[in-house]
């Protein structure tokens, strides 16, 4: 008599661990495309700059502020890769970018490695403009970068 509710606990407690299991296994493969579309979309964005096509690439841009992406200067881009994809929340996530840029006075691309913030908005994700990132960039071992060495004069 006693093995009845020892066999219905047993069986409660497995459907629990399905359940529980299915569960993980859902929001693993949920963050998994949410990284996959993250990822094509910021290389689509960047592409799309480096082409010049930059009013296509604002369509990728938060529309909250866009205009500021739209009225800012455009960033001499040769490449751009993305590092890795970090989904912060539901709706928040951060993509680390290698991007080389032309710069005056340098006599070859420089490279520049940070991070940008995305907004997943009606199931798409939307680069948001974040002046910071761009000066942080920007300013990264101020002098010559570790990359480019100036040319000797002799």
């Amino acid at each position: 008599m006693r093995s009845r509710p020892l066999f219905l606990f047993m069986r409660r407690l497995v459907v629990c661990c399905i359940f529980f299991a299915l569960s993980i296994w859902h929001f693993g493969r949920a963050a998994g495309s949410d990284e996959a579309a993250l990822t094509s979309r910021a290389s689509q964005f960047y592409q799309l700059q480096i082409a010049g096509k930059r009013s296509q690439a604002a369509q990728l841009v938060e529309p909250k502020t866009r205009d500021l992406f739209l009225n800012g200067r455009a960033l001499p881009y040769v490449s751009a890769r993305v590092n890795r994809v970090q989904i912060l929340g539901p709706a928040d996530a951060e993509v680390e970018m290698t991007v080389d840029l032309m710069l005056p006075l340098f006599p070859g691309p420089v490279s520049r490695t940070f991070p940008t913030p995305w907004k997943k908005t009606g199931g798409k994700w939307y680069f948001v403009v974040d002046t910071s990132a761009v000066q942080f960039a920007l300013s990264q071992g101020k002098g010559a970068p570790p990359d480019v060495r100036p040319a000797l004069t002799t």
